[in-house]
């Protein structure tokens, strides 16, 4: 239980860091994890010599199929690469689900109905994105509630992604293109961006220069790059008190 402690402390004190990072820059540079990965290695080799055989399949395991996971959502587009460190730093400095009693209760409060205790790491990534998963719908309805049914027609997908915004505010800090604009035969050709582009005040010089002609409307899509870092603490915060929250509702649905 100390050992698990320590983990813990360990990894909160780096993650609270790299929010305030991420919140600040939209960026964690990546000696952020090198204390975190070297804690975890030497508490790692401290528990094997202490005599826990399991510790070296559990390792294995968690930073193997985390780091896996972890990297093929970021080459997929789908969270950047500072997101996908913090879970292999987590998997290393958390090999195995810790359990903590405090006062006759133990944490997390939902793992006994699972009967099994998942890799922590991955628990956390899938709290974090249950947790997040209402974003969209705010982005939703706040898009439903100002622009209407009307203008949204055709654009529902979009809507739940991000929201327009006139050219004249661009360009804004922490902001990207739902689209990417490229200008072919006297026409611009609009196609999705997966990972949004980057709005620089070139890239709002040459928006506003095709407005002016008449290419483009006054309005373009965004999208807030949000601090995902901030999402992943929660959900290494909510799996060490609560549990992992998708297999406890998945376990409650079936039994």
């Amino acid at each position: 239980m100390l050992l698990d402690g320590l983990r813990v402390a360990a990894c909160a004190a780096v993650l609270v860091y790299a929010c305030a990072c991420d919140w600040r820059t939209r960026r964690v540079r990546n000696r952020v994890w090198y204390p975190l990965v070297a804690v975890g290695a030497a508490l790692a080799m401290v528990d094997w010599a202490t005599g826990d055989q399991r510790l070296p399949g559990d390792l294995a395991l968690s930073v193997g199929f985390t780091s896996a996971f972890a990297y093929l959502l970021y080459r997929l587009g789908l969270f950047g690469g500072a997101d996908a460190k913090a879970l292999m730093a987590i998997s290393l400095a958390v090999p195995q689900y810790p359990l903590f009693l405090f006062d006759g209760y133990t944490l997390p409060i939902l793992h006994l109905r699972l009967g099994f205790l998942p890799i922590f790491a991955f628990t956390a990534l899938v709290n974090a994105v249950l947790l997040t998963a209402v974003l969209p719908l705010a982005l939703l309805v706040r898009n439903a509630t100002r622009l209407g049914s009307r203008r949204l027609r055709g654009k529902w997908g979009l809507a739940l992604l991000g929201y327009p915004i006139p050219l004249e505010r661009l360009p804004r800090p922490h902001l990207r293109l739902l689209h990417s604009y490229e200008e072919r035969a006297g026409e611009v050709a609009l196609r999705f961006a997966r990972r949004g582009e980057e709005v620089s005040a070139k890239v709002a010089r040459r928006l506003a220069g095709w407005h002016r002609r008449g290419l483009i409307l006054e309005e373009v899509w965004v999208t807030p790059q949000l601090p995902f870092i901030i999402p992943i603490t929660i959900g290494f915060v909510t799996a060490l008190v609560v549990g992992d929250l998708m297999l406890n509702l998945m376990a409650g649905l079936w039994w």
